[in-house]
């Protein structure tokens, strides 16, 4: 989110981070547990965007672009 590592998308950068952000903050895969974990949610599982393509577009013949920086999280409440 910083701008330090656009993963080839600087123009979805300057885009999204110019006068009216769109995106408020990112999480590196290893911080997603800790986080949710705050809101009583408990990681279950983790992809990114290689195996979520894999796993469930393509089977079902969908060819969906998938962002290298997005993550999908599999995850369940874990108390109130």
């Amino acid at each position: 989110m910083d701008g330090e590592n656009t993963y080839g998308l600087e123009r979805l950068y300057r885009q999204t981070r110019g006068k009216k952000p769109i995106w408020d903050f990112g999480l590196q895969p290893a911080q997603v547990a800790a986080f949710i974990g705050e809101y009583s949610w408990k990681v279950l599982e983790q992809v990114g965007a290689g195996e979520y393509r894999q796993r469930y577009l393509i089977p079902i013949g969908r060819t969906d672009a998938v962002m290298e920086i997005e993550r999908m999280v599999y995850a369940e409440k874990t108390g109130a």
